[in-house]
Order: C-alpha cells, then structure tokens, then sequence
C-alpha cells in the first residue's frame, strides 16, 4: 500500500508512520514542521527507517502541496491540523483555515485522483460538545462513562463548542458528505485525548488489515 500521512510528524502521526513502514507499505508524510519536536520525530524515523520514506515539508492549506503529496496514494490517513482549544480561541481565523479548509484540500485532491484513495480522517471528540447529559465518575486512575462502557456512539447528537469543535466538527461532515455526494470511501474517528508517559511509543491500534 501507498499511503500518505498528513501531519505524519506529531505524535500520532509519527507513530502511525513507524507502524505503517514496519508494516513494509510506502509512506509520504506531509507535514510543515511548525510544532516544536517534530524535527526530532524526522530524526527519529529516518533513525528507525533510512531513506524508507518521503518527507514533504508543506502545508495541507497548500492545494499545490497538497495535491504533490496525494499523488499515488491508495491510503490517505489526514492528521494535520491545529490541535488546541485555546489555541482557536486565540486565533479562529487560523483554526479554521488549517482544521476546515485544509481538510476541504485533503478530499478535494482526493477525489480528483482518477484511482481515488480511502481517506482516514482523525476527528475529536469535541464535536459531541459539552455532553453534560452523559454521567461520569471517577474511578482510582480514570473517568468512565456508567452508561456508555463502550464508548460514545454515533447516536449521539453532535453539538460544536468552541472554534476548535466548530472547525473540526466542520471538516468531520464534510469527510462525511464527501462519501454520500462523491463516494469518496471514509472514516472518521473521533478520538479523545492521546498520551503516552515519557519517551514511551504510543501503540497504534487501529484495524489496517480490516480497513485494507
């Protein structure tokens, strides 16, 4: 498989990275280097994988870059993004052009493929809101939802806080229409928040072999 991996230097996406060429498929990573520490998660892969893969040091605001980077790909898994709400409440305007209008980029470039990818798409769970009708208790080392063991489902109604829930709740519809109005073929996750403890790798966890 060729898969490309948009913000493939933050931590998820470095992993994901790592997992994929251990994996032995072809990995482009576009990503424009502006968080502190990912120059240290290049070294680390090419550490790890020598001249295995490509690094692309652009922007997904940049349909040029954008469309560079696609190029082949069977597999787009779509990382990049601003990541904080503080930060959108700061900054809307740059939330939203990275979170919404990079993404739009994303599928875009996508579906003008003419051997179209599976966009992967990693959305938040910001996008169910404040959930305050959700009970939770605090256990010894963590929080859990009595009702939901599971987890939250789709069923669920979605409800924007925040810029940051309102450009990434954005982007996550519109991975969603792509699929009913193109047919693009989609996933969205809406994950939480993702942590490991010192220099530890995070396990990535996700189905390749069912999705692939």
């Amino acid at each position: 498989m060729r898969a490309l991996v948009t913000g493939g230097l933050g931590f998820i996406g470095c992993n994901l990275t790592d997992r994929l060429l251990r994996e032995g498929h072809d990995v482009v990573v576009l990503d424009n280097a502006s968080r502190n520490g990912t120059l240290n998660n290049v070294q680390w892969l090419e550490d790890q994988h020598p001249g295995k893969f490509r690094w692309i040091q652009g922007d997904t605001r940049d349909t040029a870059a954008v469309e560079e980077a696609i190029r082949g790909a069977e597999t787009v898994f779509h990382l990049a993004a601003q990541v904080a709400v503080t930060t959108s409440v700061q900054n809307p305007q740059d939330d939203f052009s990275t979170n919404a209008q990079g993404t739009l980029n994303v599928l875009e470039a996508a579906r003008n493929q003419k051997r179209q990818p599976i966009v992967v798409f990693t959305s938040t769970n910001k996008v169910y809101g404040e959930m305050g009708q959700v009970r939770v208790e605090e256990q010894e080392t963590r929080y859990v939802m009595p009702d939901f063991p599971k987890g939250i489902s789709e069923s669920l109604p979605i409800d924007f806080h925040s810029p940051y829930g309102c450009s990434k709740g954005a982007a996550d519809q519109y991975v969603h229409d792509y699929f009913r109005i193109y047919g693009l073929r989609t996933v969205v996750f809406r994950m939480s928040c993702i942590t490991a403890t010192g220099n530890s790798e995070m396990k990535i966890r996700v189905g390749l072999r069912i999705l692939f």
